[in-house]
């Protein structure tokens, strides 16, 4: 009896100690479980900017690749029919060198936009949204998408904070818009993005006429992982992180509506 009494007092608190570690292990493996996803989210959502930009870049190149192109063949031709003389030369240097300037200064603009950026400086919000469009926006006509652009010309759109991020976070809400009206195949794609000037505030409003962002889930858009997106296009941190990087780091505030014909997203600067 006492020999029973003795193995049950060592085995249950044994029993109990193994139950009790085993829970912590699966805690354990659980969370290092998640961990390992955010990591893999992350890594999915630096490849899906960079495809972007990557398509960008293509994009932007395609028109003076097929110039250099033309003017390659030109010159074959012309030399084929005994025609090259000095001028045509002189011709083919100076428009070659053009195309490839402008390849070059796409490279640049695309390094200046995204290239890291640890100090606050004052920047035109007007500005700086002209530059983006220029370098973005033959994207979205490929697509058959017309983004217009509103602001009064005698209001002062002078911010001091971080250009780049805000670049990038209108990158982000502009391909937002782009996918939500491709995939809702939208006959008149249109986005719209209006600067204001308060007084108080500067807000810049980016709306679509895509249909709207469902009510029961557009509380949720800025949580992490959630995307309204299909598994193979969205990673659900895009949003997360561009309203992180505004109210931590910016000082600014984001949120979204819907209206009649879309979605409004709405960011606010402090003036």
């Amino acid at each position: 009896m006492i020999y029973i009494s003795i193995v049950f007092g060592i085995t249950i608190p044994f029993l109990i100690y193994l139950q009790i570690m085993n829970k912590k292990l699966k805690r354990e493996i659980e969370e290092k479980q998640k961990a390992l996803k955010r990591v893999e989210k992350l890594r999915d959502s630096k490849l899906n900017e960079m495809s972007q930009i990557i398509s960008m870049i293509a994009h932007q190149w395609r028109q003076p690749l097929n110039n250099l192109y033309l003017l390659i063949q030109t010159h074959i031709y012309n030399y084929k029919k005994g025609k090259i003389d000095k001028q045509a030369i002189q011709y083919f240097k100076e428009n070659s060198k053009k195309q490839i300037n402008l390849m070059s200064k796409t490279i640049n603009d695309f390094m200046e936009f995204f290239k890291a950026q640890e100090n606050k400086n004052y920047f035109d919000l007007k500005k700086t949204i002209e530059e983006l469009l220029s370098i973005i926006e033959p994207l979205f006509k490929k697509n058959n998408i017309k983004i217009s652009f509103y602001y009064e010309d005698n209001n002062n759109y002078t911010l001091n904070n971080y250009k780049n991020m805000f670049t990038q976070i209108i990158i982000n809400i502009l391909n937002n818009a782009k996918d939500a009206l491709l995939e809702r195949n939208i006959d008149n794609k249109q986005i719209y993005i209006e600067l204001q000037n308060n007084d108080i505030e500067l807000i810049i409003l980016i709306k679509d006429n895509a249909g709207g962002i469902p009510e029961d889930i557009i509380d949720k858009v800025f949580d992490p992982y959630f995307s309204t997106k299909n598994e193979k296009n969205g990673t659900g941190l895009g949003l997360y992180i561009s309203k992180i990087i505004l109210e931590e780091r910016m000082n600014g505030k984001i949120d979204v509506k819907n209206d009649r014909n879309g979605a409004i997203f709405k960011i606010i600067f402090p003036k």
